[in-house]
């Protein structure tokens, strides 16, 4: 490892992390959309890319641009260099680097992203499915469509859940709580008794918008800050 850079140099059983950096990205959506509470017409994506033995490990989070520059200018200098396969210690060393910066918000996305990479390069280097390097439980997870934006129309809504119905995917979300006089009208056109349907308040002002009587086939109701059930 690097000496002075995070602890105690130890010996390398895996090949040195060579190169890593971030880009970003911004992607404009196709339409405005907005949830509870925030409105936004692109979403930005951190790209990072990490290299050992010549293999590239990806890694990405939804974050600002400078979250970007935080990872080229502060985390990959005492990345570079590292075990490729000691993730865990390249994940110590960058939450010492970023002391003095405030481990919350773009510090944490910033190493959550580089993370990810690593744990990618990691299963490339050992040639091992990721799933399997971190320890398989179980044979298969079910997957659910995310959309269903307060931006949407009622058709709109309605033609994209049922479509993701229709290719198989089972549950599907839809957001609420940007007019809560409107949500119970919005679910129950979009539902019907063989739905499964998450609602997401996705920031809204108050827990108390959620319209909780809005559909029987609501299966549960996530609070964006801490996804808790309720």
């Amino acid at each position: 490892m690097q000496a002075g850079k995070y602890d105690e140099p130890i010996n390398l059983n895996g090949p040195p992390i060579v190169k890593m950096q971030a880009s970003a990205f911004r992607i404009p959506t196709a339409t405005p959309e907005s949830d509870g509470t925030l409105e936004w017409i692109a979403t930005t994506l951190v790209l990072v890319e990490a290299e050992a033995n010549g293999k590239t490990g990806i890694g990405f989070s939804y974050a600002d641009t400078a979250t970007a520059r935080l990872i080229n200018d502060k985390l990959a200098d005492v990345v570079i260099g590292c075990d490729a396969l000691s993730v865990g210690y390249c994940w110590q060393a960058m939450v010492a680097q970023v002391r003095n910066l405030g481990r919350p918000g773009i510090c944490s996305m910033a190493i959550s992203a580089v993370d990810n990479a690593l744990w990618d390069l990691k299963a490339r280097l050992l040639e091992m499915p990721l799933v399997s390097l971190l320890g398989q439980v179980r044979a298969a997870v079910p997957v659910y469509g995310s959309g269903g934006f307060t931006s949407c129309s009622v058709e709109t809504l309605q033609k994209q859940l049922v479509d993701w119905i229709n290719t198989g995917i089972t549950q599907v979300k839809m957001k609420i709580g940007r007019e809560p006089d409107q949500d119970v009208f919005r679910v129950a056109a979009v539902l019907c008794q063989s739905l499964n349907l998450p609602l997401s308040s996705h920031c809204a002002p108050s827990i108390y918008v959620h319209p909780c009587c809005a559909a029987q086939p609501v299966r549960h109701l996530e609070y964006f800050y801490d996804h808790v059930c309720i």
